[in-house]
């Protein structure tokens, strides 16, 4: 599962790559983990922009945040899944259809189990 990436580009060349003018709090950042805040580009009425969003999903079948299963403080089901197959997964169906964003990254980390086979290292 990737459940961290990074992003340290310089800010003049996202906005150049994603026809944006500004970007909020742009710093490079090398460990971003689920449920941080990260930088998004996303399409708005009045255009392309930069802006912030918490790093997760929650499906439209958890009406309280609390009923969410957590991996590393994030809902387990909504950090890593096939892009081949998610289209057709009722959990993300409609955010699959209706709501898209680009998440500008530099790199990410594939985690791999360590050989105690209890933890896990990128």
């Amino acid at each position: 599962m990737c459940e961290r990436f990074s992003l340290d580009f310089p800010e003049a060349i996202l906005k150049n790559w994603y026809t944006v003018n500004s970007f909020p709090d742009l710093i490079p950042r090398y460990n971003i983990a689920p449920m941080s805040d990260i930088v998004v580009i996303r399409e708005t009425i009045n255009g392309r922009e930069a802006t912030t969003m918490r790093w997760g999903l929650i499906t439209d079948r958890i009406k309280d945040l609390k009923q969410a299963p957590v991996i590393n403080d994030a809902p387990a089901e909504t950090i890593s899944n096939n892009p081949m197959t998610i289209s057709h997964k009722p959990m993300f169906r409609s955010a699959y259809r209706k709501h898209h964003c680009i998440i500008p990254a530099s790199g990410f980390y594939e985690w791999q189990l360590l050989k105690d086979g209890k933890h896990k290292q990128p």
